[in-house]
């Protein structure tokens, strides 16, 4: 499924626009119009799209064409999770690892996306989302700065004693992340994703250690 917008075209509102952007099932690519990169109509044109999509759904939801399962993930789509944990498993984060004590000492084990750079990650313990971060290294290598923080590594040392401390407490502390699959381009530049959905994912989950000066 594809919606190529370089070429002009009459919207179902009976506009005649020109956008310039390529989206697919497997990627989003804009590209230029008339030599100009276009955000507004680009968004525009997106939302368009996606709210066509969710008609035909719901359409197909109301005549009995999908199937019960389908029904329950068009709702869990287009209506936010409650738990923020939830939010962030629909945006694709998976469980990848988790922090333990051993001997005293902060031991993350990753069982997946260790070697991954550009990495969404956030730090959850039950169901409450405690920290969301970002990286371009490795996320081995991100979660290593916590595990052995230097002495003048200020957010590293913080994040230690955070994370130390739940665990003490007996809590768990699972590690969450989401790579950067690299199908995300604007104007012919790759957008990297961690970077770009940082900031508003911590403006809308409100994790308890992003706040202040504990920025990593």
């Amino acid at each position: 499924m594809a919606i190529d917008a370089n070429d002009r075209r009459t919207s179902r509102l009976g506009r005649d626009e020109t956008v310039g952007f390529h989206l697919s099932s497997d990627s989003i690519r804009p590209q230029a119009a008339g030599g100009e990169s276009l955000p507004k109509p680009v968004i525009e044109a997106i939302m368009e799209y996606a709210i066509d999509l969710a008609r035909q759904m719901l359409a197909a939801v109301e005549s009995g064409a999908l199937a019960a399962a389908d029904e329950r993930y068009l709702v869990d789509v287009m209506e936010p999770s409650a738990s923020p944990v939830d939010r962030l498993k629909d945006m694709g984060f998976r469980e990848c690892g988790e922090w333990r004590l051993q001997e005293g000492r902060l031991k993350c084990i990753l069982t997946d996306n260790a070697a991954a750079p550009n990495v969404l990650y956030a730090f959850v313990s039950g169901e409450t989302v405690m920290y969301v971060g970002k990286t371009v290294r490795s996320l081995k290598k991100r979660m290593y700065g916590y595990q052995n923080p230097g002495p003048t590594q200020s957010t590293n040392i913080k994040g230690n004693k955070l994370i130390g401390a739940l665990l003490s407490g007996g809590a768990s502390v699972k590690v969450h992340a989401l790579p950067d699959n690299g199908l995300l381009y604007y104007g012919g530049f790759h957008v990297n994703l961690a970077a770009g959905l940082e900031d508003s994912l911590i403006a809308s989950l409100k994790p308890k250690w992003n706040k202040g000066a504990y920025d990593v």
